[in-house]
């Protein structure tokens, strides 16, 4: 939904005012709370199933102990950072769960983020779930 044409470029509660590089002020919709826990537990969920369905090909491969901790580790980290890195750059700022909630990840100027913006953001992840 969008705001009438008299309010763009005021900061008001659910937009960001911004100017696109040609000079078009533009009000975009700011992500609730509950979009983007829906995109979470489904991007969660994904990850989730992902981890599951290598844990039940591991366990058809009869590896030691050992082996198969390590697999899981690599694999559970490359899933955890890797998995919002590469659908983000590939998709444009949108991960699956974000897609189905019709969100976008975008800079505060309105513009697609770049590799190393993206590479930063989804490093610090960790930080979201330290205490």
């Amino acid at each position: 939904m969008r705001k009438e044409v008299s309010s763009v470029g005021k900061s008001g509660y659910g937009y960001h005012p911004v100017v696109t590089p040609e000079g078009v002020p533009l009000d975009l919709d700011v992500a609730g709370l509950g979009s983007r826990m829906i995109a979470i537990l489904i991007d969660g969920s994904i990850q989730f199933a992902c981890l599951i369905a290598l844990i039940f090909v591991m366990a058809g491969l009869h590896l030691g102990d050992a082996a198969a901790a390590v697999i899981l580790s690599i694999t559970s980290f490359m899933l955890f950072f890797g998995y919002f890195f590469v659908f983000e750059g590939l998709w444009h700022g949108r991960t699956p769960g974000k897609r189905a909630q019709r969100l976008r990840v975008i800079r505060t100027d309105g513009q697609p983020m770049s590799a190393a913006q993206m590479f930063v953001r989804n490093l610090l992840r960790i930080v979201d779930f330290l205490p």
